[in-house]
Order: C-alpha cells, then sequence, then structure tokens
C-alpha cells in the first residue's frame, strides 16, 4: 500500500478551477500538481468525524486519525459508551502495527505486529485495509500518485483506474471542477471477492487549507458482492474536521503487548471476525464463478 493514500486523497479531491483536461498527459501533469499539492500540505494531518456501519446490526462511532508522515499513523474508533477509543490503530516507524483493543467497562489490551509486512497477521477486511493505510501513510517519505492503467474521457467526466498489486480502484472526476462522482474498489482473483461501491452524499465540501482543493464532508459506500451486486454491510462516513496542524506526540501503552495473531481470540473482538467470515461465505456462495466474471474486471 505504499504511497496509496496519496492517490485516495487526491480522487476525492476537487479544484475550484478550469475543467479536467481531456488530453491524456495534460491531465495527468494536472493530477501529479494536485497530488504535490497534498503532499506539500499534508506533511502532518487531523481528521475526525464519525461513521455509521449497517449490516447485520447497525453500529455508530467516531473515528479520528492522526499522522506525521514517515514517522507515525494512527486510527481511533470511539463509542459513546467509553471514554477511551474502543479501538486504537497505530504505526510507528521501526516499531510496526499496534492494535488496542478498550472494550466498555473492561481493561483493554495491546496487541502487536513488530514486522512492517501484515501478509501473515489476524487482521482481515476493514482492519486490514486500516492497518495497509497506517503502514503507507507512517513509512512514506517520497508521495507520488501512480499511474491510472486506464483512463476514458467523456465531455462530463473522467473515469480513472489505478491497479496496485490486487487492489483495483475506478474513480469518475466531473471534468467541469474535478469533484468526484462515484468510486469503486476490488481486490482481482479473491474468490470471495466483493466491490466497494460510493458516491459523495450531499453538497458539503471542506476546503483544504491554502489550497485551491475541496474535499466531500460526506461519503456514502456500500460493500456488495461484485458479480449480482448484493448488497452486505452499507458505510456513511462524514468528516467533520481536517488540517493539517501537527498532532500531540504519541503516548506510550502501559500494556504488556501480545503477538498480534491473538486478536482473533480477543473476546470482544470475536464477533467481528465471525461476521466477517459469514460476509466471505455469503460472497462465496453468490461468486462461485472465476474471477474474470466481475462486472467491469
Amino acid at each position: 500500500m505504499k504511497r496509496i493514500w496519496v492517490a485516495a486523497l487526491l480522487l476525492w479531491a476537487g479544484c475550484a478551477g478550469p475543467p479536467l483536461p481531456a488530453d491524456p498527459h495534460a491531465l495527468g501533469a494536472e493530477l501529479e500538481s494536485r497530488a504535490r499539492i497534498l503532499r506539500d500540505v499534508f506533511a502532518s494531518l487531523q481528521a475526525e468525524g464519525n461513521i455509521v456501519i449497517e449490516g447485520s446490526e447497525r453500529i455508530k462511532l467516531t473515528w479520528r486519525a492522526e499522522a506525521v508522515r514517515g514517522q507515525w499513523a494512527r486510527a481511533m474508533l470511539s463509542s459513546p459508551l467509553a471514554s477511551d477509543p474502543v479501538v486504537e490503530l497505530r504505526f510507528r516507524a521501526g516499531e510496526g502495527l499496534a492494535v488496542r483493543v478498550s472494550p466498555p467497562g473492561s481493561r483493554p489490551t495491546v496487541y502487536r505486529a513488530p514486522s512492517d509486512d501484515l501478509s501473515a497477521s489476524a487482521l482481515d477486511g476493514p482492519a486490514r485495509i486500516a492497518a495497509e493505510w497506517l503502514t503507507g501513510l507512517a513509512r512514506d517519505h517520497d508521495l507520488a500518485i501512480p499511474s491510472p492503467s486506464d483512463i476514458q474521457v467523456t465531455d462530463g467526466s473522467v473515469r480513472l483506474e489505478f491497479t496496485q498489486g490486487p487492489l483495483v480502484s475506478r474513480v469518475r472526476l466531473r471534468r467541469s471542477d474535478g469533484m468526484p462522482l462515484d468510486f469503486e474498489s476490488l481486490v482481482s482473483g479473491d474468490p470471495a471477492r466483493a466491490c466497494l461501491l460510493g458516491h459523495p452524499r450531499g453538497d458539503r465540501t471542506l476546503r483544504v487549507a491554502g489550497t485551491p482543493l475541496l474535499l466531500p464532508g460526506d461519503v456514502e459506500a456500500t460493500l456488495v458482492a461484485c458479480c449480482d451486486q448484493s448488497p452486505l454491510v452499507s458505510i456513511r462516513l462524514a468528516v467533520a474536521h481536517l488540517t493539517a496542524a501537527r498532532p500531540a506526540p504519541l503516548s506510550r501503552w502501559l500494556e504488556t503487548a501480545r503477538p498480534i495473531e491473538r486478536i482473533r481470540d480477543d473476546r470482544w473482538m470475536r464477533r467481528t471476525f465471525r461476521d466477517a467470515e459469514a460476509m466471505r461465505a455469503k460472497t462465496v456462495r453468490a461468486c462461485p464463478g472465476p474471477p474474470s466474471s466481475v462486472p467491469g474486471g
């Protein structure tokens, strides 16, 4: 996931300026220019908001992300029932990933993966995505947007496709100002393949201070079985605050860390892993064919 977070930010960044160019070379230069702006602005960042997840049950949490690029990054999920974050993921360069689980009313437990390589970790689904995003953000000194593997330009929009290993991401940007219209992300070759489909929700935007760039303030997404588009989980994410201010240094956790593999045995997290396995089984049943049957793949 190295450098991929810049692409993610860029895909959601719109510019209140001239229309996006139709020529692929000029378009690539414009996207690279925006990536450089984001690189300069977000040497550090603080962001927060709320997230609503609706699957087998409805979960509403607040989230917060902080980072100092090239040093450390963390993401926190909090519940109104607890004063501390119920789940906090941290990655510090040279120390690897750590996860702190703090169930309401119970003592926290820390799990650690000392290696930067998360391929053998027990994390899966959204937790794996968050961990890899943090890893890339905390380690990266040289930020660059990956070259699109495909570009399609129409009068009203630009459709870009990015491929990073098995991860395929597609986004449509409005030609008039570069704001995103919708996006799709999937893991190719996965027998339990699911697609994440999303779009901005409403017209609320956040301006990136000191730049002409805007970010959508609200995003709506649905995780679906790729083959038949049957919904699995819906997600609504709101960004209430975003700043390039440098966050306070990370505090030290006093708990003795357990190996990251043991997080699957965590009593409070066990429900999450069961739900993830049930969702994976559902996509296997819905999509029994070969990976080439994925629409648009």
